[in-house]
């Protein structure tokens, strides 16, 4: 479920939470989020070790992201959401309509 945030206005990590949380319909929930994106790293894999994903976790961290995103717009953010006491994580979808259930891993439109 894929989204487009624009980041020319986040100025720091939890400026882009804030906009995930509002993008997904998770503001005021007691949610975490991992942010993390993958370089197509030709040498890493000419070695054989792959390239490893980058997270996102300090301003430092963003500001190379938005650096790497400017030059090369494949470079793409996948996040991840964790509820603390293991409850139903409902996104809302790109029409308000309708409400995506995410529990464990799995997806199903409700």
């Amino acid at each position: 479920m894929g989204r487009a945030i624009d980041l020319s206005r986040i100025r720091g990590v939890e400026g882009l939470k804030g906009s995930i949380f509002a993008e997904y319909g998770l503001l005021g929930r007691e949610v975490s989020v991992e942010m993390r994106y993958w370089l197509n790293d030709g040498e890493s894999d000419m070695v054989g070790t792959g390239a490893a994903p980058g997270e996102i976790v300090t301003d430092t961290d963003l500001r190379i992201f938005k650096a790497l995103h400017r030059g090369d717009k494949s470079v793409n953010l996948f996040v991840t959401f964790e509820s603390g006491c293991r409850e139903m994580i409902f996104l809302r979808s790109k029409s308000n309509n309708v409400a995506n259930e995410c529990t464990f891993g799995s997806s199903r439109a409700r």
